[in-house]
């Protein structure tokens, strides 16, 4: 690896860690991760519990206390398949909706703030770079 990669690779990170610790700053009513799992959720639809887990790179047992918690916040439903009693579906509730674009709004209100400083090249050149990393596998 090169050491011009080697750099790009760090900054990459440390710009990550550095909207993480400001975003998560923002959460008021859940977690992080929680607000996390009900985007998921709300962008599935009504996903299984392991979707959930496949998604957040977690075990199964800590996708459940996530949703336990979310659920007896009234953030999430569970609803049980009527053919198969074992598939589990869970949905947003009104409430998790509101947070929801609550927060999403805070996000964006941050994210806006930390990129105001860029020329309009620079967003060009962002986007540019973004997007080709979203492409790669």
């Amino acid at each position: 690896m090169s050491n011009k990669s080697e750099t790009t690779v760090e900054l990459f990170l440390d710009a990550g860690r550095k909207m993480k610790k400001k975003l998560v700053a923002v959460e008021d009513g859940v977690s992080f991760t929680q607000a996390e799992v009900l985007r998921f959720v709300q962008e599935q639809g009504s996903p299984l519990m392991s979707a959930v887990a496949i998604h957040l790179h977690i075990r199964a047992p800590s996708a459940t206390a996530l949703v336990n918690q979310l659920v007896d916040g009234g953030y999430l439903v569970r609803e049980t398949n009527k053919d198969d009693r074992r598939q589990v579906h869970i949905k947003v509730t009104k409430k998790a909706t509101t947070e929801l674009a609550t927060i999403m709004n805070k996000r964006k209100k941050i994210l806006h703030g930390m990129l105001q400083s860029l020329s309009d090249k620079d967003h060009s050149d962002m986007q540019r770079i973004l997007k080709k990393i979203l492409e790669t596998n």
